[in-house]
């Protein structure tokens, strides 16, 4: 374990000079923060992808299954992927790792003015992935304006009203006259139960009483007993549904969190 701290001072220089290499070092790195080896190609493929590296970095191993991710990696995942990936970006590796992805991005950045290194792009300025495509951060549903100016729900910073958008975004859900239909996220498994005030109606074969509190039951899968299985989802008990289901804003940050937990959007 010694040699892992010598090894993330120079790794820069690994990253530049042999992507192959570079992919082991990444994906080694990123095993030590997972639990298994998906989780640790979902965490590899999102902090590559953070840099403008993710096709360049690939593993040596699952490359399959790496290609095969979406372009937010961590989108689709377990919780536990997206907490593993925080706390690996938080260790004093990932800090090292960091700022070595960062010099390779930097270098990315000169090859791609002279025409080489056309499977890199350049970093997003939230930190959020990468991507090239034409639609802008102001169109975005993780976006909204405040009073400082538009600000990104995933990143939590401000950003340009003219700046591209990340490989997350996705269009804003309030021009669709029936934006739940097609997605159900929030029911569909993202929240581990829905707890019930006295004022919310008797709903009855779908409430347990569990230490006290009166819950919606849940299938197998987390998803609610109330919500049919099949898109398009519609609840059961729309007209009497508790009112922390009415209280559930679309479009605002639990409900994009959601979509990106169930791989609505990626």
């Amino acid at each position: 374990m010694t040699t892992l701290r010598h090894i993330w001072q120079p790794v820069a220089a690994a990253l530049s000079l042999d992507e192959q290499d570079a992919g082991a070092i990444l994906y080694a790195a990123c095993m030590q923060a997972a639990e298994d080896e998906p989780t640790a190609l979902r965490i590899h493929g999102a902090l590559a992808a953070r840099f403008g590296l993710r096709h360049r970095l690939a593993p040596p191993c699952f490359k399959a299954e790496y290609q095969a991710l979406p372009p937010d990696p961590l989108a689709g995942g377990r919780k536990s992927t997206a907490v593993a990936y925080k706390r690996a970006i938080a260790s004093w590796r990932g800090q090292h790792l960091a700022r070595a992805l960062s010099a390779t991005a930097e270098l990315a950045e000169r090859q791609r003015a002279q025409g080489h290194w056309a499977d890199t792009l350049a970093p997003h300025p939230t930190g959020n992935p990468a991507s090239d495509r034409d639609e802008g951060c102001i169109d975005c549903a993780w976006s909204h304006q405040t009073p400082a100016g538009l600000r990104c729900r995933r990143a939590s910073q401000v950003v340009a009203s003219d700046q591209s958008g990340c490989a997350a975004w996705e269009p804003p859900l309030s021009g669709d006259p029936d934006p739940c239909a097609p997605c159900g996220a929030c029911c569909r498994g993202r929240f581990d139960f829905v707890r019930l005030r006295d004022s919310d109606p008797d709903l009855p074969g779908l409430v347990e009483e569990i230490d006290g509190e009166r819950r919606i039951r849940h299938i197998p899968d987390g998803g609610c007993l109330a919500l049919s299985r099949d898109a398009p989802y519609r609840c059961t008990v729309h007209e009497q549904r508790p009112f922390i289901c009415r209280d559930f804003p679309v479009g605002e940050d639990a409900c994009c969190e959601a979509r990106r937990h169930m791989g609505v959007t990626g």
